[in-house]
């Protein structure tokens, strides 16, 4: 396991740093948790670093994580009002168009809330940055998808077809 996130960066910033932090581990699965900073420009770049991902190993997994923030107090309602909600389905279009499932975490979150399993303060430490029990629900909302099955399924396709950003 090689942990190569940095906090704060975008998917540009990441795909500057795939010779070094991506391909110089030969990955067999890469986890990628795409938070609000990513625009259209930024999942063109998530895109290339697939793609260039693939056509080193072909072999290697995605599983894409899309987190959320909110825009003010981390008061249950505002589960209601994710920042930049466009980039929910940006992201879900990506990992349709490439066969990557995709955790949608605000779905997740939104759900739970309203059947009363815990607070938006529980999952947030402030309005962007989820508490360790956020990281934890992260990672069983991960666990259905890391099956046998999965990991011995090629996903990436044979020949890549046309870029989608």
């Amino acid at each position: 396991m090689h942990n190569a996130s940095v906090s704060g960066q975008n998917s540009c910033q990441n795909y500057a740093r795939i010779t070094t932090d991506y391909l110089a581990h030969a990955p067999d699965l890469i986890v990628i948790d795409i938070a609000n900073n990513n625009g259209e420009t930024e999942f063109a770049c998530l895109e290339s670093l697939i793609r260039d991902v693939w056509a080193a190993y072909p072999l290697c997994k995605f599983v894409l994580m899309k987190t959320f923030s909110v825009t003010d107090r981390l008061v249950d309602a505002n589960i209601n009002t994710p920042t930049v909600p466009g980039t929910l389905n940006l992201c879900q279009d990506l990992g349709d168009y490439y066969g990557i499932p995709v955790v949608q975490v605000w779905e997740n979150v939104a759900a739970d809330i309203a059947a009363g399993k815990y607070h938006l303060c529980d999952y947030l430490i402030d309005t962007v940055h989820p508490t360790l029990t956020g990281h934890n629900l992260m990672s069983s909302w991960l666990e259905p998808y890391l099956t046998a099955e999965f990991l011995t399924t090629r996903q990436s396709p044979a020949t890549l077809p046309e870029r989608l950003y």
